[in-house]
Parts: C-alpha cells; sequence; structure tokens
C-alpha cells in the first residue's frame, strides 16, 4: 500500500512539472517571437527611413527627429 501510495505521489508530480515546463516553453516561444517581430520592425524602420532616424552607411548615425 505504501509503494503504492508512493507511486501515485510520484505520478502527480511528474505530470505537475510536465505542465510547467510545457507552459514555460510556450511562453518563452511567445516571447522570443515578440522580440524578434520588434528587432525586425525597428532595423526595417531605419533602414526606409534614413533621414528620419540613421543612415545605411556604417559611419556616424546622426539622428534627426523632426
Amino acid at each position: 500500500v505504501f509503494a503504492l501510495a508512493t507511486l501515485v505521489v510520484i505520478s502527480l508530480a511528474v505530470s505537475f512539472m510536465s505542465n510547467r515546463v510545457n507552459d514555460l516553453l510556450k511562453n518563452q516561444g511567445q516571447m522570443i517571437a515578440g522580440k524578434q517581430s520588434y528587432w525586425l520592425g525597428y532595423s526595417g524602420m531605419e533602414i526606409n527611413s534614413t533621414n528620419r532616424f540613421a543612415g545605411i552607411t556604417a559611419g556616424t548615425k546622426t539622428y534627426t527627429l523632426e
């Protein structure tokens, strides 16, 4: 009886932890996708708006926020 109760407790703990790990991985994937879309949008905006944000050249960047 003790072994059966121990198995039940261990299986519940493993099930709970696997659900937490799955939730963590899902949320982390969404966070990474959000950061990637932000930086892709920012770099595209910087390239397209050379007179507003920065030049494409590798020299010093001048910012003219009009």
